[in-house]
C-alpha cells in the first residue's frame, strides 16, 4: 500500500512535460525531435500534418489544450497573436525573419527556420551558373523542359509576380488587374506556350521525379529539395534566381521568403518554452539542421559553419534572401491563394484575355474577405419556429401511425431501444451540431451567432447556382452511364451463351472493390498534360496533347470518365441478382409466341428488374451527388473551381477559404435537403406505383 501511496504522491508531484507540435516531415522530423529531447528530455514532440496543422491548432488554443511550444510557417500570425507569448529575446541576426514575426511591433515568435526560393539547376545539364533566365532555354535537355516551377501555385510564382510589381495588395483589395501585375501572367503564359521554358501540368513531386531523370535542366525550388535528393550534391546546383527579360526590361525576381517560427503559447509553462526555443535557434545545432535536415536556419553566422560541401547548396539561398518579399501575416494573404492560384492556372491553360481573368479573381478574393452578416432577429425567429414546428410535426405524426399500427411504446422501446440510441449519439447530434454551426460565424476560433445570415449569403450569390447546376448535370450524366453500362453488362453475363461467366463477374466487379481514392489518383495521373498515359497515346498516334484541365467540359468528362468506372459494377451486380430470379420459361414462352429480344426486355425483363434497380439507382444518386473524392483527387476542381460540385465546395469553404466553418456548414444543410427532397421523390413514386 505504501509504495503505492508514494508513487501517486510522486505523479502528481511531478510537472506536465511540455508539449511541442511540428509538420516536419522526414529528415527534418527526426532532426527537430532529437534537438528537442536534447534540450529538454521528456518533452512530448507530436508531429502533425501540414495540411491539418492550421485547422489543429485553432480548435486546440481556443479550447486551451493546445501545446506549449509549435513551429510553423509565420503567415498564419493574425490567427494565433492573441494566444501568444511574446518573445523577450529573437535570437535571430536576419532582419528579413525578425521583421516577419512583428504583429503591431510586438516579437510573437523565435525565427527558427528560413525558407525561400532558389534556381536549383542540374549538374549534368546546367553545371555552370546563368547570368539570366533567359539563357536557360538553349539547355533544355531532348524532350525536356530548361526551367520548372510547379505552375499549380502562387507561391512559387512569387519571384515573377514581385520582380513585376512592387506591391500584391492594395489596402484590402488584391492588386493583380495593374499593367505590372498583369505582366508577370503574361510572361508565365508565353513561357508556356514555348513548350520548353517551364512545364504545364506537372505538381511538385512530378517535377521533383523528371529533374531526377534529367528532363528538366533547372527548377525554381526551396531548400527542402535538397532533403528530398539523396544525391544533392552530386546532381544539385544552387544561385540566386537570376535576372530576365519583361516587358523589354531586365528585372530580378523577389520571392517569398517565409519563416518557421517557434511559437509560445500562454500559460504556466511559457517560460520554459521560451528557454527550449531559444535553445533550439542555437548554433550549437546549426550543422546538423543543414548538413543533414538541409534547413536554412535563421541564423546568418550558421552560413559560416557549412563544411565545403553543403556551403554552394545552402550559401545561395541566403544570399537570395536580400533580394526577398517577406509574406505578409494578414488575414488577406491567407485568403488570396485560392484566387492567385485560379488566376495562374487561367493563365497557363487558357489564351483569354488576362485582365477579364484578373477582375473576376479580384472579385472572388472581395467575396472571401467579406465578413459573415448576420440576419435580422424576426427572420431567424420565423424560420427557426418554422423548423420547430416541422420538427414537432414529424414526431406526432410518427407517434401516430405507430398507435394505428397498434405498437405499444414499451413493446417499441424494447426491439428498437438500443438501435435508436446508437442513430441518436452517432447520427442525430452530429447532424443536429452541424446543422447548428450553420447559424454561426467563425473567425479564428470564435463564433458569432448570424442567424440565417449564412443562408442569405449562400443564396444571394450566383456561385451557389452555378455549382448546384454542375452537381445536377454530374450526377444525371453519371447515373446514365451507370445504367446503361450496368444492365448492359448484366444482360451479357446472364445470356446462356456466355462462357467463363465467374471471371467476368470478377473483373468486372474490381473497380468497385478498389477504394475509390486509389482509382482517383490513378485517373488524375492518366489524364495529365505532360506524364499521362492517354496524352502519351494520343502522341504517339500523331495527335495533339489535350490539356484535360484546362476546360470545364474536359475536366467534367475526366471526371465522369472515372466515376463511371467506379459506379457500374454495383448497378451491374444488383441487375444481375434480379435477372437470375426470373422465370426463364417465361422468356421462352414469349419468343416461341414470336416476341423478339426488345419486346421480351421490355414487357418482361425491365418490369421484372425494375423493383430491384429503382432504389439500386436512388442509392447511386446519392452516392455521386456526394460523390467527393473524385472531384477533389481527379480534376482538384479545376478549371479554376468550375467542376467542384456541393459538397467539395463545402470543403473548400471549410478548409482552403479563411476557415468559413458557418458557411461550409450551410452548404452541408442545402446537400441535406436536397437529398431529402430526393428520397421523397422515390417514396412518392413507390406509393403510386
Amino acid at each position: 500500500m505504501l509504495p503505492v501511496l508514494l508513487f501517486v504522491i510522486s505523479a502528481a508531484a511531478s510537472p506536465e512535460p511540455l508539449r511541442v507540435w511540428h509538420a516536419y516531415r522526414a529528415t527534418e522530423a527526426e532532426i527537430f525531435g532529437a534537438n528537442v529531447a536534447h534540450e529538454a528530455p521528456g518533452t512530448v514532440v507530436s508531429q502533425i500534418p501540414y495540411d491539418n496543422l492550421q485547422s489543429k491548432l485553432m480548435q486546440a488554443l481556443t479550447a486551451g489544450v493546445g501545446p506549449d511550444l509549435f513551429v510553423a510557417p509565420h503567415e498564419r500570425l493574425e490567427d494565433w497573436w492573441r494566444y501568444l507569448d511574446p518573445a523577450i529575446e529573437d535570437g535571430s541576426d536576419v532582419e528579413v525573419a525578425k521583421a516577419a514575426l512583428l504583429k503591431d511591433g510586438v516579437l510573437y515568435g523565435h525565427p527558427y527556420a528560413l525558407k525561400t526560393l532558389a534556381l536549383i539547376r542540374h549538374a549534368k545539364i546546367a553545371p555552370d551558373p546563368v547570368a539570366t533566365l533567359d539563357a536557360l532555354e538553349a539547355l533544355a535537355p531532348a524532350g525536356g523542359f530548361a526551367l520548372g516551377y510547379d505552375t499549380s501555385s502562387f507561391y512559387f510564382h512569387s519571384p515573377f509576380f514581385f520582380a513585376a510589381s512592387p506591391e500584391l495588395f492594395d489596402g484590402d483589395r488584391l492588386a493583380i488587374t495593374t499593367p505590372a501585375a498583369l505582366a508577370s501572367f503574361q510572361w508565365v503564359r508565353e513561357a508556356t506556350r514555348r513548350g520548353r521554358f517551364l512545364s504545364k501540368g506537372l505538381d511538385h513531386t512530378q517535377l521533383v521525379s523528371q529533374f531526377r531523370a534529367g528532363k528538366i535542366a533547372a527548377l525554381v525550388d526551396g531548400p527542402w529539395l535538397l532533403s528530398d535528393l539523396d544525391d544533392a550534391r552530386t546532381i544539385a546546383r544552387v544561385q540566386a534566381l537570376p535576372p530576365f527579360v519583361l516587358d523589354g526590361r531586365s528585372v530580378t525576381p523577389r520571392p517569398f521568403a517565409t519563416i518557421d517560427g517557434l511559437f509560445v503559447v500562454k500559460g504556466p509553462r511559457a517560460k520554459e518554452a521560451h528557454a527550449l526555443a531559444i535553445a533550439l535557434q542555437g548554433e550549437a545545432h546549426c550543422r546538423e539542421r543543414t548538413e543533414i535536415a538541409r534547413q536554412l536556419p535563421a541564423l546568418e553566422r550558421c552560413r559560416a559553419l557549412l563544411s565545403d560541401a553543403d556551403a554552394p547548396l545552402l550559401g545561395p539561398f541566403f544570399d537570395q534572401l536580400k533580394h526577398a518579399t517577406a509574406m505578409p501575416t494578414t488575414r488577406a494573404m491567407g485568403t488570396a491563394w485560392l484566387p492567385l492560384k485560379d488566376m495562374l492556372s487561367f493563365a497557363v491553360a487558357t489564351d483569354e484575355p488576362l485582365r477579364v481573368a484578373a477582375e473576376k479573381s479580384a472579385r472572388a478574393f472581395d467575396r472571401l474577405m467579406l465578413p459573415d452578416r448576420a440576419a435580422p432577429i424576426w427572420l431567424d425567429v420565423v424560420v427557426i419556429a418554422a423548423l420547430g414546428a416541422f420538427v414537432l410535426w414529424r414526431i406526432l405524426r410518427a407517434r401516430r401511425t405507430a398507435s394505428e399500427r397498434g405498437a405499444r411504446p414499451t413493446t417499441v422501446l424494447a426491439l428498437f431501444g438500443p438501435t435508436a440510441a446508437f442513430v441518436v449519439v452517432f447520427l442525430l447530434v452530429p447532424l443536429a451540431m452541424g446543422s447548428a454551426l450553420a447559424f454561426f460565424s467563425h473567425d479564428a476560433g470564435v463564433y458569432r451567432w448570424v442567424g440565417v445570415g449564412n443562408f442569405i449569403g449562400l443564396l444571394s450569390h450566383g456561385a451557389f447556382y452555378t455549382t448546384l447546376l454542375v452537381t445536377i448535370a454530374w450526377t444525371v450524366v453519371n447515373l446514365a452511364i451507370h445504367a446503361t453500362l450496368g444492365i448492359a453488362l448484366a444482360l451479357a453475363l446472364d445470356h446462356p451463351r456466355v462462357r467463363l461467366k465467374r471471371w467476368f463477374r470478377a473483373l468486372l466487379i474490381l473497380p468497385w472493390a478498389i477504394p475509390n481514392y486509389i482509382s482517383a489518383l490513378v485517373f488524375h495521373n492518366l489524364f495529365n498534360f505532360e506524364l499521362g498515359a492517354i496524352n502519351g497515346t494520343l502522341a504517339a498516334l500523331g495527335l495533339a496533347r489535350v490539356d484535360w484541365f484546362g476546360s470545364f467540359l474536359t475536366s467534367f468528362t475526366a471526371n465522369v470518365t472515372a466515376n463511371a468506372w467506379l459506379g457500374f459494377p454495383f448497378v451491374m451486380i444488383v441487375t444481375l441478382g434480379a435477372l437470375q430470379s426470373i422465370d426463364k420459361s417465361l422468356a421462352e414462352a414469349m419468343r416461341l409466341d414470336g416476341a423478339g429480344a426488345w419486346q421480351r426486355f421490355r414487357h418482361l425483363t425491365l418490369p421484372s428488374i425494375a423493383p430491384v434497380i429503382a432504389p439500386a439507382m436512388i442509392l447511386s444518386a446519392i452516392w455521386t451527388f456526394n460523390m467527393f473524392n473524385i472531384i477533389f483527387l481527379v480534376s482538384c476542381g479545376e478549371p479554376r473551381g468550375e467542376t467542384d460540385i456541393l459538397i467539395s465546395e463545402a470543403y473548400r469553404w471549410a478548409f482552403t477559404r479563411g476557415a468559413r466553418y458557418g458557411y461550409a456548414a450551410a452548404y452541408c444543410a442545402a446537400i441535406f435537403a436536397f437529398l431529402q427532397l430526393l428520397t421523397w421523390l422515390k417514396d412518392r413514386g413507390a406509393k403510386h406505383a
